[in-house]
């Protein structure tokens, strides 16, 4: 330590007579003595003065009386620039590794207050469950390519900033999730898209009714079905067990009744009028009219035994009233007899013959002219 002493001042511990015959020959020595203090007498000392030893004494005053006091702190432990010292419960001091101060900021890695007053908006990480009262939005930052955005102080959804749920051709998983507000919870919740399905959206679900292939019809705020109106897909059969009441109905290729067929109304068939010299019997045709004026005709039947059941009526006309002598019609069949014959023929204007197979042959079951 450094003391304000007269110049050329040595500090003697004891009195001059009771030093060493040692210590008083290095006084001799010393080039200049003015003075000399000892502990018997008050002194006023001037300068500056280095004691490179220790020096015990009762107790040192400041210049302005002031008691001087040993130093509380003896040392301070991993000593480094802006760090914040920690008490050891010592005269020894430690700097704290995680916290230090920049003259503004005080860093650290942890944080923990019963409370915290005053502004926090440079705060990051915070446990958004434990917030309360209203945030300013104006300190969010928002991604440019995110569907949230701030404009006067109000949080705003874009959903076109965003990129679509089918993407690279992936749609949404199972395992997808989403957020939801419970209105009677008063909260937001998540779920999978498989929990909202499963969980909510099927409950929702107008499920079929009636048994397999059944026909589905409205009844009340659901569907209905029953066994008795049912649709096979694998045959493409519909099965009406009950009675049909329609307006119209068309049959674009068969209609088959397996019991009685009862009409109420009048009955239309087909009607076809020929003068070719060969015409083969269509699959639409039931009356034929052939025009033989011109010339004779071959009129062929189809297969007997692939129109089972089928009735054909044929009638020999003449457009020319004039004519008496009528040309000949030749009946045949692609497959079946006609009755007994292989071919029946008409000779005379009028003459007609009603045919009907029976799944092997043709039967004329009425006849008129020879």
């Amino acid at each position: 330590m450094a003391y304000n002493t007269s110049p050329s001042v040595t500090v003697l511990t004891a009195p001059i007579k009771e030093l060493a015959e040692e210590d008083r020959e290095k006084l001799i020595k010393i080039d200049k003595i003015d003075h000399a203090i000892d502990n018997f007498s008050d002194e006023k000392i001037g300068g500056n003065k280095i004691f490179t030893e220790a020096v015990v004494a009762e107790g040192f005053q400041l210049p302005d009386g002031r008691a001087l006091t040993p130093s509380v702190v003896e040392e301070i432990k991993n000593n480094r620039q802006g760090a914040v010292l920690v008490s050891t419960g010592t005269p020894i001091l430690e700097s704290a590794p995680n916290l230090s101060y920049d003259g503004t900021v005080l860093i650290g890695k942890k944080l923990k207050f019963d409370t915290l007053e005053g502004d926090g908006g440079q705060l990051t990480n915070l446990d958004a469950g434990a917030l309360e009262g209203k945030l300013n939005l104006e300190t969010i930052e928002v991604g440019i390519d995110g569907a949230l955005s701030t404009s006067n102080n109000k949080l705003s959804i874009d959903f076109d900033a965003v990129a679509p749920m089918s993407k690279t051709g992936q749609t949404v998983a199972d395992s997808d999730k989403l957020l939801l507000y419970d209105a009677s919870h008063d909260g937001l919740r998540h779920a999978t898209f498989g929990e909202l399905y499963r969980d909510y959206i099927r409950t929702k679900q107008h499920l079929p009714g009636g048994d397999r292939h059944s026909v589905q019809f409205r009844k009340g705020n659901s569907f209905g079905g029953t066994r008795n109106l049912r649709f096979d897909d694998q045959k493409s059969i519909l099965n009406l067990e009950g009675s049909l009441y329609a307006t119209r109905v068309r049959v674009d290729e068969e209609l088959v009744a397996e019991r009685a067929l009862h009409t109420r109304g009048a009955i239309y068939q087909n009607l076809v009028r020929i003068s070719d010299t060969e015409y083969k019997v269509k699959e639409n045709d039931y009356t034929i009219l052939v025009d033989v004026s011109d010339n004779k005709v071959n009129l062929i039947l189809p297969n007997a035994a692939e129109n089972s059941g089928r009735v054909l009526n044929i009638k020999v006309v003449n457009s020319k009233k004039s004519n008496i002598k009528s040309n000949k019609v030749i009946i045949q069949s692609d497959g079946g007899l006609l009755d007994l014959f292989e071919e029946a023929t008409l000779k005379m204007n009028t003459s007609a013959r009603s045919f009907q197979s029976d799944g092997e042959n043709w039967w004329i079951i009425s006849s008129r002219g020879p």
